[in-house]
């Protein structure tokens, strides 16, 4: 894989999981998120499900920008865009775990234009240039 990137507008919606009080709305937007994230990877060019292995691990960068300072975390967010990424779907391959995945998110930033920017690269590409 080479570099991708994409933005996914609007509003960012950080990773949900059930708890002892389960919040159906919560998680619904959570799965129209995941449904988007997909949408705007595979606009960009992405094969999905992502894979990744020991041998050739990803590295994914997000960026939150926010119209306000009450949104999700950007952790959350940066895990539910790497869940989508690598989801395990009826169709999905077999090695499409985000096992071998790592990456950076950013703090939110504010102002116009709200949502995430998202660059995926292979992992050996971060220090090509130290083995020289």
């Amino acid at each position: 894989m080479t570099e991708l990137r994409f933005l996914i507008p609007g509003k960012a919606v950080g990773y949900y999981t059930m708890g002892k009080h389960p919040n159906f709305q919560r998680r619904a937007d959570y799965y129209a998120y995941a449904d988007r994230v997909r949408w705007e990877a595979r606009q960009a060019g992405a094969s999905l499900p992502l894979v990744a292995s020991e041998l050739e691990p990803l590295f994914i960068e997000t960026r939150m920008r926010s119209l306000t300072r009450v949104h999700h975390d950007p952790e959350n967010v940066a895990k539910g865009i790497c869940d989508a990424l690598f989801y395990a779907g009826k169709n999905a391959k077999r090695n499409s775990s985000d096992k071998y995945c790592g990456g950076q998110f950013h703090p939110s930033t504010y102002g116009d234009n709200e949502g995430v920017a998202v660059l995926i690269r292979p992992y050996a590409t971060l220090h090509a240039e130290d083995d020289k």
